[in-house]
């Protein structure tokens, strides 16, 4: 259903661009991305003219803009799953995602994925990332168990982004490798880009690459196995990963990126998002959220110790 929003301009706003005026006036509702359509499709009009985003708006002009209600409504089905959910307020969600779920729906996955899920426990879900990934600001690999926050709405969800972006959301992992790691402490600091001859695959290089940096301590190792604790210092795709089987120790049970290990069967990689911290949007506090490592992780990891 179309509708319309007026504004007039005020004194303490005029002399800003448009397109600049409208993001915080619509920052609620709408992404920057939103508002550039909305003006390059004629949707715009500054005293009844259509407008251009650079131009600049006065005291006392009015504008109005013509939108469409996004619906809430996705033709994503909502499906009762179980998941953990182990924290819930107003703005966010954080869950404990079990490994072998895919995170949203994509080829062959649509109806039992974490946001399928979502939607069969509530409507108020962000739809920045578009109606398939209500919700979703970050994502773990389907095999990759441990902590998810999800946003409820599109401010929230932006405020979080933003952590992501700037690298202020702390995340540990614990990861069980291959081979005994040397040092007990270190950092890996290579770039990585997809690879050309298998999209669905990342890997280090120093072309068309974006920089990527993870740092390891050693919590327990044995001649076949090392327990770590690992702190992504960016988030690249399958960046802890890539980077463990640089180092020539891959993350057990990773088809992708290492070998079957025959001493610790295990039936996926041995990683697991444990704690993950970040400013709450409503309080301004940083906050901390914890999961326990799976059973499948941890009897691997006793036998280790």
């Amino acid at each position: 259903m179309k509708r319309k929003l007026n504004f007039k301009v005020t004194a303490s706003e005029s002399d800003q661009r448009i397109d600049k005026f409208l993001v915080i006036k619509l920052e609620n509702d709408f992404s920057r991305t939103d508002i550039k359509k909305f003006i390059d499709q004629g949707s715009v009009c500054l005293n009844d003219q259509e407008v251009k985003a650079h131009q600049k708006v006065k005291e006392n002009n009015s504008i109005e803009i013509v939108v469409w209600d996004q619906s809430k409504q996705t033709d994503v089905p909502a499906v009762e799953i179980p998941i953990n959910i182990i924290h819930e307020d107003d703005f966010i969600f954080v869950v404990n995602k079990c490994a072998g779920m895919v995170v949203h729906p994509a080829a062959g996955h649509y109806d039992d994925t974490l946001v399928n899920a979502l939607l069969f426990h509530t409507s108020s879900l962000s739809d920045v990332n578009g109606l398939t990934r209500p919700g979703i600001v970050h994502r773990l690999d389907k095999d990759t168990s441990g902590l998810i926050v999800v946003a409820k709405d599109n401010k929230t969800h932006r405020f979080l982004a933003n952590q992501f972006k700037d690298h202020e959301v702390k995340k540990m992992y614990m990861a069980i490798v291959s081979g005994s790691v040397e040092y007990d402490e270190g950092i890996i600091d290579e770039p990585i880009s997809r690879s050309p001859h298998d999209r669905k695959k990342m890997k280090i290089s120093y072309v068309d690459s974006r920089e990527a940096r993870t740092r390891y301590r050693v919590l327990s190792r044995s001649k076949d196995a090392s327990v770590l604790e690992v702190f992504p210092q960016t988030g690249r795709t399958h960046q802890i990963r890539v980077h463990m089987a640089h180092l020539g120790h891959p993350i057990l049970g990773d088809k992708q990126y290492g070998k079957n290990q025959s001493k610790y069967p295990i039936k996926r990689q041995a990683l697991h998002a444990k704690k993950l911290s970040f400013t709450h949007p409503q309080t301004n506090k940083f906050v901390e959220f914890m999961a326990e490592v799976p059973a499948d992780m941890q009897s691997i990891i006793e036998r280790i110790d």
